[in-house]
């Protein structure tokens, strides 16, 4: 449990089957609920389920093929290693919007929606300067069928990047009353 939210857990301590003490963490803080609607919910998780898996999918081909930048331009690959960590955390906030259940406590709202818009937005910037690269290297070094290819991956990669940032705006939530137990 991380100390930003450690305010809203309290220690109860419980004798098991073997009668030790064990110590548990119960939450006790406020819970969250989406407030779009749940057709829109389940569209919005799919859009991030699939343009997060697709980027992780051609980031991983952008960066497999990085090997043949000449040394002189081997600045342009700079953007795609540095998008590893944005899509991380895209990765990370995405399965939580897709498997976590509602209602949800603080840590995975701040999850999806403070780390899973600004990470977008920076992978999205940075699929910009991918894509710039994959076409600046053919423009000096020449066309081939790997060059287009790559150009096409990189395209690809900054629309699904820039389509989990337009649908930013549409992850709200709203407290809701503790669930009964």
């Amino acid at each position: 449990m991380a100390r930003k939210y450690a305010k809203d857990y309290r220690i109860e301590t419980r004798l098991n089957a073997s009668g030790r003490q064990e110590m548990y963490a119960v939450y006790e803080g406020e819970y969250y609920w989406f407030s779009c609607p749940e057709a829109e919910l389940k569209t919005l998780k799919i859009w991030y389920a699939v343009c997060s898996a697709l980027s992780c999918v051609l980031l991983a081909v952008l960066l497999f093929s990085s090997g043949r930048y000449d040394r002189n331009f081997r600045y342009a690959v700079l953007p795609e290693v540095l998008s590893v960590l944005p899509l991380y955390f895209v990765l990370t906030s995405a399965a939580i919007l897709c498997w976590a259940r509602e209602p949800l406590v603080l840590k995975n709202r701040d999850k999806i929606c403070k780390t899973l818009p600004g990470a977008a937005l920076f992978q999205a910037i940075l699929s910009v300067l991918c894509l710039a690269g994959q076409v600046l290297y053919p423009v000096f070094y020449g066309w081939d069928t790997p060059a287009i290819l790559l150009i096409v991956c990189a395209v690809i990669f900054s629309a699904a990047s820039w389509l989990m940032v337009a649908r930013r705006g549409r992850l709200n939530m709203e407290v809701v009353p503790a669930p009964k137990k």
